[in-house]
Order: structure tokens, then sequence, then C-alpha cells
């Protein structure tokens, strides 16, 4: 399957474990990737670990520093970029891990009751190793960190995903949040292929019953499709 990190995604189809999430609170926006404006990035040939230089402005928390990891060089459609209101990462076979980091926004005050939402249009290749997402909050406490396996497939689909912070544990505390760490694709070693473009960040506070279906239904979801996967290769021909 081709990928082509730089054709703007097409409308989101809806999938498993994505859905519209209401909140009962105004959200917090974290980042909508509409800075830089003109989209930057890297790809073919360019070493596959690297970062952008920290930015902050319009529709960023604080400042941003966005880092990637992986091994050896890009291949043809294979790349990250950022801007213009989209963070796209794609691979052709190499496991490929995109860290986001938000800081210098001073001091938030959260509860167990928000959750970090991503909107996103994914296609996930669940091959070696689990498409993690690992979520941690830097507070004046300590740390407090949580790994989330979000619903995947082999299909474009999108939405929104919740990540409840009321699953984060250490001895942090919430109503001292002073920095963001998002690390998409940490699966360890090695890594899955995963393609995704991702569009929003923001902390919301979901209705209950909303965080019950998104927040914990998905992470089973995702346990779920990966058993299929792998049940469905073993299936001889």
């Amino acid at each position: 399957m081709s990928r082509r990190p730089w054709i703007p995604a097409l409308a989101a189809v809806a999938a498993l474990g994505f859905s519209a999430a209401p909140s009962t609170a105004a959200p917090i926006l974290v980042d909508n990737f509409t800075t830089p404006g003109a989209p930057v990035g890297v790809g073919t040939g360019m070493p596959a670990t690297g970062s952008f230089p920290s930015v902050s402005g319009a529709g960023i928390l604080g400042t941003r520093t966005l880092s990637y990891i992986g091994s050896g060089t890009f291949g043809p459609f294979e790349g990250v970029q950022v801007g213009g209101g989209s963070l796209i990462l794609g691979t052709q076979s190499k496991g490929e891990e995109v860290v986001l980091n938000y800081g210098g926004f001073g001091t938030l005050s959260l509860s167990s009751s928000d959750s970090l939402q991503l909107t996103f249009i994914p296609i996930f290749d669940l091959g070696v190793g689990t498409f993690d997402i690992v979520l941690k909050l830097t507070t004046g406490s300590g740390l407090l960190s949580g790994t989330f396996t979000p619903p995947g497939g082999i299909a474009p689909g999108g939405g929104t995903l919740l990540l409840p912070l009321s699953a984060l544990t250490g001895p942090g505390n919430l109503g001292s949040v002073t920095g963001i760490e998002l690390r998409l694709n940490d699966g360890g070693s090695p890594s899955p292929a995963a393609d995704f473009t991702l569009t929003g960040l923001a902390i919301i506070t979901p209705e209950p019953a909303t965080l019950a279906t998104f927040g914990f239904m998905g992470l089973l979801g995702g346990y779920a499709a990966r058993r299929k996967l792998k049940a469905r290769a073993a299936t001889p021909a």
C-alpha cells in the first residue's frame, strides 16, 4: 500500500472507538497544528530521527517541541509533516515514533474528570509491535503517566479519541500541571509502521457516558482488533 503523507486527508470516516465527544466544559486548546502556517516536513532520503525547531504562536498551548524517532532514512512516501492544520506521519515499513512536548504555559489546574482529546484521521498498520500512545504530565509534585492502546485497523477512519486523565498514575497532582508530553506509536522495539493525520489536541471534560464508551471501550477495541488481524494472518489462504 503506497503512502503519500503530503496529500491532504479527505473527510474523516467514523470508525470503531472514534466519535464526537460531548463536553460539559469549555475545552483547553493544546494544539490545532496551524502553526507554522505553511507546513514543514522531512521525507525521502532524510534521517528518520530528528526534531523540528520549538515553536509558539496561534493554536499552541505554550511552546511545542516535536521530535521523531526511527531508524535509517525515510523512503518513498515516508516522512513527518507539521503545520497548516495537521501533523502527518507516513511510513512504509519502519517503526516511527512521534513525540510532542508542550511547556511554558504556566500552570494548569485540571481534574480527574478531564480527558485529553485527540482528533485525527488514522491509518494504523498493526504489524509487529503495538501502537501505543503514552501521555505524561509534569506537575508541581511529580510526574503522572499512562499508556493507552487505541482501536486500530488497516483502513482509514477518524474522529476523536479520549485519553482519560483519571487513568494516569504517579506522584503528580493534576491541580498543578506545567508540562504535557504525548508519545505516538510508542510501541517499544520494534514499533509498528503506522500512518496518521492528527488535526487537534484539547483538554476537555466529557460527559460520563462518553468517557466510559471512548476511554475504556476504545482501549478494549484496539486489543480485539489486533487479535483479529493476527488470527486472519495466521489463517491459510
